[in-house]
């Protein structure tokens, strides 16, 4: 009886192994994850904002395209509003919102610009590609941020209308697919 019992939670520990690891090291698993996280992220809240003008030179704060290498500047994506998303591929709460992020840009599509910029080595980033919903919108930092551009948590976003003014500053995870937040951004057309 005890060999038994023995043998049955030997059984129900590598099952329950087996299923951590598929979750955790596989794409399908992390994706996963990261959607069951965002069932349980908050709308951002658009109520009580100050603009805060940003300076022509840290407009032209490059950045390089992960995956094509494409070099571009903040004031190359004020064609539009922007969404500035400052993020890293260790932190869990910015891989949970990321699907919410994307879906909103896909949604909103020619009408708004997205940069998601990390700070760390292109390397890392390439390796850790499984963490990006979408491959077009990632970007790594050139030189050093802007006094501009704070970010003292990760995630931090910054949601910039084409005149180069910030018109809001959020940190923390969000889920940005939202009414909320498309009718915010839609505002910032004119």
């Amino acid at each position: 009886m005890l060999i038994r019992k023995i043998k049955q939670e030997i059984l129900f520990l590598g099952l329950a192994v087996g299923v951590f690891a598929v979750l955790q090291y596989t794409p399908p698993g992390q994706s996963l994850i990261a959607e069951v996280r965002g069932w349980f992220l908050s709308i951002p809240n658009f109520e009580d904002l100050e603009e805060e003008f940003v300076s022509a030179n840290d407009l032209n704060w490059g950045l390089e395209s992960v995956f094509t290498g494409e070099r571009k500047t903040i004031q190359d994506f004020l064609d539009k509003p922007l969404i500035l998303h400052f993020w890293a591929t260790w932190c869990g709460a910015c891989i949970a919102e990321m699907p919410s992020l994307v879906q909103l840009s896909q949604k909103l599509g020619h009408r708004v610009n997205v940069a998601m910029v990390s700070f760390e080595e292109l390397p890392r980033l390439k390796e850790n590609s499984h963490c990006f919903s979408n491959k077009t919108h990632h970007f790594v930092a050139n030189s050093r941020i802007p006094e501009a551009f704070k970010v003292s948590a990760y995630p931090t976003t910054y949601i910039m209308d084409r005149h180069g003014f910030i018109r809001s500053t959020i940190e923390g995870p969000r889920n940005w697919n939202s009414p909320e937040v498309e009718n915010f951004i839609l505002g910032l057309e004119d």
